[in-house]
């Protein structure tokens, strides 16, 4: 069995997802991964409430990355959708928690159901992911960003030091970033879109005319 020849339980990477029916004709659905810290060291974005038969909750930590997903409501909601959202980082997740922050998210299932979503649960989301982390690690700007942190987790920094600092640098949509950097990511995206338009027709993609 996984784990027997350490006798260490293995560690699960992917989230846990559970689904079932509350009494009062309540739908509960929650994706988590197998261990989550504390909740006073969670940072809380919450949609909704008991009083509107609809409540969400995204639970990320110190580093923005979502750890927990919870829905309660009457309406019935994608659990493999919703897995896809866990453990990723919320700047992937169109820049979630600046959003919530500025009151522009009244509903995150619906917000996580619109168009520019599509792609975060298409199979192969995670190869652009990995593609993109692989270039920015010998990026210029990347590199500058990647610096940042680094001294700062030196300096022994807390993590919601290191999160503000990596928000500060970044900017909302990589607004802060290099202009090389930015180039680089939408250029990447760009290229997973144009490869996968068939399953992906919800976005318009320039033809390099200036025209979409």
């Amino acid at each position: 069995a996984l784990g027997a020849a350490t006798g260490v339980p293995p560690s699960f990477l992917r989230p846990r997802t559970t689904s079932l029916k509350l009494p009062g004709g309540l739908l509960y659905t929650r994706s988590s991964m197998a261990s989550i810290p504390p909740a006073h060291e969670l940072v809380r974005l919450s949609t909704g409430s008991p009083d509107d038969g609809k409540l969400c909750i995204l639970n990320l930590d110190g580093q923005g990355r979502v750890l927990d997903f919870i829905y309660i409501g009457r309406d019935p909601v994608e659990p493999r959708n919703l897995a896809c959202l866990v453990g990723m980082q919320e700047a992937y997740l169109n820049s979630c928690l600046s959003l919530h922050k500025r009151d522009l998210v009244d509903d995150w299932i619906m917000f996580f159901r619109d168009d520019w979503a599509h792609a975060i649960y298409h199979d192969r989301f995670q190869d652009l992911v990995h593609n993109l982390r692989a270039m920015l690690a010998g990026d210029e700007g990347g590199m500058e960003v990647l610096d940042l942190l680094l001294r700062a987790l030196e300096d022994g920094k807390d993590d919601a030091t290191i999160s503000s600092l990596r928000s500060n640098a970044i900017g909302p949509a990589g607004e802060k970033l290099m202009p090389s950097t930015k180039k680089l990511i939408e250029t990447s995206t760009l290229d997973f879109l144009k490869k996968n338009k068939t399953v992906l027709p919800f976005y318009l993609i320039p033809d390099g005319k200036g025209h979409k």
